[in-house]
């Protein structure tokens, strides 16, 4: 009995003990001792091993204990992000995270773009944009982070920021297309088609099979005052496969400027006949059966 019971005692030190040197991590105890390196790094490796096993909810529970712990924060930050978002889990990123920039490092890059792809997903783009700024200014060689500011600052309206942004990240890497096509797209926005021209120009030269680049070329052109080009270019794709609604009403509307008002009416029909919503249509119809008298 004697000897049972000094058992139970050394059974209980040793637990004691053994949760003291792991910093309080194991059995679902939430209080982490962030100084403990070598215990903290045990629990990641345990955490990768999981996440290799696709065990990614175990992984990301352990993850999550160790944002903030300095040397394995940025990792144990983007597996965690990473399983979340496997689940769709955008809110409680954006939750983690935000609290995780408040109270522990202001200054985590990686923790910035990680929460500013959550706010992305639930259509919070000015707080995404204003996330990404704060990474760009710890990180300015880092034209990756510049190239999807670019695209966010075009979504909420900052058009001339997008393109000058896109310009200068241009300077740095000529061959980052994504850019320059989105630089084109502002462009547009901005009434600067014939700029913009020299961007799709560019684009449709490298690759010319490339159909998001040749509508732009089309709008580009007719913007510019060029309509015969965009009926080439949209006769072209027109071939090759169907057009959208949209795209047959801008169709029609450089055969208008040409003055081949009875085919663009067949292209209104078209655009109607695939988007019924489009009731602007009826009223250029209108217009072409009154300027021939019907």
């Amino acid at each position: 009995m004697k000897t049972s019971t000094q058992q139970k005692i050394k059974n209980s030190c040793a637990i004691t003990l053994h949760i003291a040197i792991c910093g309080f991590v194991y059995s679902g105890c939430t209080h982490v001792n962030f100084s403990d390196e070598k215990a903290i790094g045990l629990e990641v490796r345990r955490a990768d091993a999981l996440y290799r096993a696709s065990k990614r909810r175990e992984a990301a529970d352990i993850y999550e204990r160790y944002i903030g712990a300095a040397k394995y924060s940025g990792h144990a930050i983007k597996r965690w992000a990473e399983t979340l978002s496997d689940s769709q889990s955008h809110e409680r990123i954006i939750n983690v995270l935000e609290r995780h920039l408040n109270e522990h490092n202001p200054f985590d890059s990686e923790a910035m773009k990680i929460v500013s792809s959550a706010y992305e997903k639930v259509n919070n783009q000015a707080r995404a944009a204003e996330l990404l700024e704060g990474a760009s200014r710890l990180n300015p060689k880092d034209t990756s982070i510049k190239a999807r500011l670019v695209r966010l600052y075009a979504l909420i309206g900052k058009h001339a920021e997008s393109e000058s942004l896109a310009s200068e990240v241009l300077r740095q890497d000529s061959k980052a297309n994504d850019v320059r096509f989105a630089r084109a797209i502002v462009r547009i926005k901005m009434d600067q088609s014939k700029q913009a021209l020299i961007d799709l120009l560019y684009l449709t030269s490298k690759l010319p099979l490339n159909r998001q680049y040749q509508v732009a070329l089309a709008e580009a052109y007719y913007l510019a005052g060029q309509p015969a080009r965009t009926v080439a270019i949209l006769q072209k794709m027109k071939s090759a496969a169907p057009l959208s609604a949209v795209l047959h009403e801008r169709y029609g509307d450089a055969l208008v400027a040409l003055g081949k008002t009875r085919t663009a009416e067949e292209e209104y029909t078209i655009a109607l006949r695939k988007q019924p919503t489009l009731y602007h249509l009826y009223s250029k119809k209108a217009e072409i059966e009154l300027k021939h008298g019907n």
